[in-house]
């Protein structure tokens, strides 16, 4: 589908201040595979403080706001085990 390009798929929320990185990419990855999302996306999980470092300093994210489509989860969490946080937002 994608040639040459990606999807990132950022997921932000103040509830990954208290993973570790290595356990908010072992979450990316089981709610990624739950999704079965394709080989050509990536799911990024940050902090609120963390986006907001990546946007001043990555050229990459700055580029990429153009073409943002921002998505909010409903207040109530799904039943599943590995879902994504309540808090989350998707950008």
């Amino acid at each position: 589908m994608f040639n040459s390009s990606d999807i990132d798929l950022v997921v932000v929320s103040p509830d990954f201040e208290e993973m570790r990185w290595l356990d908010r990419l072992d979450l990316a990855a089981r709610v990624w595979l739950r999704l079965g999302l394709e080989k050509w996306v990536e799911v990024f999980p940050y902090t609120p403080a963390e986006f907001e470092e990546a946007r001043r300093r990555s050229a990459a994210i700055k580029d990429a706001e153009r073409y943002w489509v921002k998505v909010r989860r409903a207040r109530s969490p799904p039943p599943r085990p590995c879902s994504l946080p309540s808090s989350a937002a998707l950008l």
